[in-house]
């Protein structure tokens, strides 16, 4: 017996253990879920290795996984607002989000929920790139090697 977990917002997550189903005299039929936080980073993990673009419902779930409000993840994404919003409600079943974007959540899913570090740093900088035209690279050299001067 399995159970079609839909509480999770994706109509395709099946759980075949880690589950209890109860009668609660007051509210009927419940179900109990073992470890409620592992089941969403096992679903997320998966939704990151997915080999084709994520649907609008699983966008959402990624971004309600980082704890993000979908403002904060368009400043990491370089996006707008309005653009998290359009991928993940009208394209709840398609895929609507663009590449890059894809990717970059993908990534930080990653980087923040499975805590590769050196990923969450560079995403970090990038989400604070601003566009700064003709800004100089300045250098200095020391003991053989480039290094950046400031």
């Amino acid at each position: 017996m399995s159970y079609h977990y839909k509480a999770s917002g994706l109509d395709n997550v099946i759980l075949v253990n880690g589950y209890r189903i109860e009668q609660d005299p007051d509210f009927g039929e419940t179900v109990h879920i073992e470890d409620i936080h592992g089941l969403h980073r096992a679903i997320a993990r998966q939704l990151t290795s997915l080999p084709r673009p994520l649907t609008g419902a699983e966008f959402r779930f990624l971004r309600t996984a980082l704890d993000m409000s979908q403002q904060a993840l368009a400043i990491w994404l370089g996006s707008s607002e309005q653009n998290i919003r359009n991928w993940e409600v009208k394209g709840r079943a398609i895929h609507v989000a663009n590449q890059p974007a894809d990717r970059l959540l993908r990534v930080l899913v990653l980087s923040r929920l499975f805590k590769n570090d050196d990923v969450g740093q560079l995403l970090e900088q990038l989400s604070c790139v601003q566009n700064k035209a003709d800004e100089p690279l300045e250098l200095r050299h020391a003991r053989d090697n480039w290094l950046a001067a400031a």
